[in-house]
C-alpha cells in the first residue's frame, strides 16, 4: 500500500491518473453509438487525421491542439458529407480519409528539416506527459459531451437502433 501512496505523491502520477478517469468515465458516453452503428473504424481515422493536424501545425507554427483538433473536425465533416453523398460504403470512405490523413502527416513530417522526435511521440502519446492544461481540456470536453448526449439522447437513441423510424418521426438523421 505504500509503494502506491509513493507513486501518488508525484504530480505527473497524478495527472496521468486523473486524465484516465475522466476518459475512462467518458468514452462509454460515445463509445456505446459508436459501436452500434458499426463505426468504430471512424475513431481511429478521426485519431489519425489529429495527428495531420499536428504535422500541419508544425509546419505552419501554430498551436499543436488546436491544428490537431480542426483537422480532425474537417476530416469527421469530409466523411460524414461524403457517406451521405456518395453510395460508397462508410468502411470505403473511412479506409480512404484514415490512410490520406496518416500519409499526409508523415508526408509533411517528412518535408520538414531535421529529426522532431517531439512530433512523434504524438503518434504513440504519453500519458505521463499530461499537463494541467490537458486536464482541463479533457474535462470541458468531457462536460460538453455529456451535456450533449444527455440532451439528445431520445434522438440518439432512435437514430441508431432505427434510422428510418427516427426519420419518419421528423428527426432530421442527415446532422446526427
Amino acid at each position: 500500500m505504500t509503494m502506491i501512496s509513493e507513486f501518488m505523491a508525484y504530480p505527473f502520477i497524478q495527472r496521468a491518473f486523473i486524465a484516465s478517469v475522466m476518459v475512462g468515465i467518458l468514452c462509454p458516453f460515445v463509445g456505446n453509438f459508436v459501436v452500434l452503428r458499426k463505426m468504430s473504424f471512424f475513431s481511429d481515422a478521426i485519431s489519425h487525421s489529429a495527428f495531420a493536424g499536428i504535422a500541419v501545425g508544425a509546419l505552419l507554427g501554430i498551436d499543436l491542439s488546436l491544428s490537431s483538433i480542426v483537422m480532425a473536425v474537417i476530416i469527421s465533416f469530409i466523411i460524414a458529407y461524403l457517406s451521405e453523398r456518395t453510395s460508397l460504403s462508410h468502411d470505403t470512405i473511412i479506409g480512404v480519409a484514415f490512410s490520406g490523413a496518416i500519409a499526409s502527416g508523415m508526408l509533411i513530417m517528412g518535408m520538414m528539416k531535421g529529426y522532431r522526435a517531439d512530433l512523434y511521440s504524438y503518434l504513440f502519446g504519453d500519458i505521463l506527459a499530461i499537463s494541467r492544461a490537458d486536464l482541463f481540456i479533457i474535462l470541458s470536453v468531457g462536460v460538453l459531451t455529456v451535456v450533449t448526449m444527455l440532451a439528445f439522447l431520445k434522438s440518439f437513441l432512435q437514430i441508431t437502433f432505427n434510422r428510418e423510424l427516427a426519420q419518419v418521426e421528423g428527426i432530421n438523421v442527415a446532422s446526427r
